[in-house]
């Protein structure tokens, strides 16, 4: 069992320490560096756009968007720089909900080489999370979450195929208007790698998180942890195990990750499964899934402060056995969050997708695409619901960077516990994005 201490991690030496080390290391000039600029609009249509129940209620509008993106990729023997951001402003004909601005995307950006003896990682991350789980899917009812972090390592070889890294890292949590979520999150590491072959290799692992919420300080806890890891990358198929405990001071828990990637000429099928404890300012950590039509399906987190076990599991198969020119991604995912003191928030959230793609020629493509959702709280059943939405879109290509996607929509939401609440939305809409 692992045992929890009052002590905490003071990170900052540390890092302050590592960050002018491996800034002073000589790296090549910033050269080979790639990047993609992109610039777009829409306008999508909807007759019920505040998606409530009452049809005679239902404001049929107009919405509006404009995006930027920027994309930057650097690779070189100590630098490497990946980098992706969306920028988006949208505006509401009948003003059904406040214009917003938002941004999506996420930064890496390594220094050093794997051989040296230091490096740094400075990431960043920002998405749109729902604010209250089961609330509506709607932009006014979505804030930003952005996670920073800085990681300094020390990499010390012991032998031809055992290396030791000594790493700390500092986590910034903030949200954009649910501030009493906000916290920091510093962790010590040790982590003995030992290398079997070049595509085998093993990994120990124990660590020690100190997590404070900057309005809540009654919430802090420590998180201690050991992990093992075993890794293979064969031609055909990518995996890695992982098996661990985590145990703060009210919750213990037995962590894994399974992942798995079997790739064929025609068709790859992924199979991820894992278990971890985090927290309602955490969340996934960032790992939110949109739709094209930016509907969220996995947050991770909740309106009140506290520790949850995430369980998550998903199967997804892409194909293009049926002809030439098809593609289809079948995907199924289920997420579970268990938490540590609110018991009554404990729910699950099952999501089933379905996308058909046929491409008439290389700058033309019909889609078709359907998918199910349903969440339900084990303390709150009033809360459950199912969504159901599907999705028919043409995609127009032109040489000079233009793309255009024409698509029509229709979604359901159930409240599955309250009578005669179904709220029912068509829209149809035209995107345009150009690449340069």
């Amino acid at each position: 069992m692992l045992k929890n201490s009052q002590a905490t991690i003071n990170l900052a030496p540390l890092l302050l320490a590592c960050s002018a080390i491996v800034s002073s290391i000589a790296v090549s000039p910033a050269m080979g560096l790639e990047l993609d600029f992109g610039l777009g609009g829409g306008v999508t249509n909807s007759d019920n756009a505040t998606r409530i129940a009452n049809d005679d209620l239902a404001i049929s509008e107009n919405r509006y968007s404009l995006n930027a993106s920027i994309a930057a990729v650097h690779n070189s023997e100590r630098i490497n720089l990946n980098s992706n951001y969306v920028y988006t402003r949208t505006t509401f004909s009948e003003e059904s909900q406040p214009d917003r601005s938002a941004k999506n995307g996420n930064t890496v950006l390594n220094f050093g080489a794997a051989s040296d003896y230091l490096n740094l990682a400075l990431t960043h991350s920002v998405v749109l999370t729902l604010a209250d789980p089961s609330a509506t899917q709607l932009l006014e009812n979505l804030q930003e979450r952005n996670i920073y972090g800085v990681e300094p390592a020390l990499n010390l070889r012991l032998s031809p195929v055992d290396r030791l890294r000594v790493s700390g890292a500092h986590q910034k949590i903030d949200y954009e208007e649910q501030e009493f979520r906000n916290s920091t999150r510093d962790t010590a590491a040790l982590n003995w790698f030992h290398s079997f072959s070049r595509i085998r290799e093993f990994n120990l692992s124990v660590s020690r998180s100190d997590i404070e919420f900057e309005s809540q300080p009654a919430a802090n806890y420590t998180l201690d942890s050991v992990n093992l890891r075993y890794a293979s990358r064969l031609r055909m198929l990518q995996y890695q195990i992982s098996l661990g405990r985590e145990e703060t001071d009210v919750l213990s828990n037995n962590s894994y990750n399974l992942d798995f990637n079997f790739s064929l000429p025609t068709s790859t099928l992924g199979l991820t499964l894992s278990r971890a404890l985090r927290d309602t300012s955490s969340g996934n950590m960032n790992t939110v899934f949109l739709d094209e039509e930016g509907n969220v399906f996995f947050d991770g987190g909740a309106d009140q402060v506290d520790q949850i076990v995430l369980t998550e599991s998903e199967i997804l198969w892409t194909s293009g056995i049926l002809c030439l020119r098809c593609n289809i991604q079948l995907s199924y995912r289920i997420a579970e969050e268990a938490y540590a003191v609110n018991l009554e928030l404990d729910n699950e959230q099952v999501v089933a997708n379905a996308r058909f793609n046929y491409q008439f020629r290389t700058n033309q493509s019909l889609g078709l695409q359907y998918s199910n959702s349903t969440r339900e709280f084990e303390g709150a059943p009033e809360r459950d619901f199912t969504l159901d939405r599907v999705e028919i879109s043409y995609r127009f290509s032109l040489s000079n960077g233009m793309e255009s996607r024409l698509f029509t929509s229709r979604q359901e939401r159930e409240n599955t516990n309250v009578s005669a609440d179904v709220t029912e939305e068509n829209q149809y809409g035209l995107i345009l994005d150009y690449r340069f």
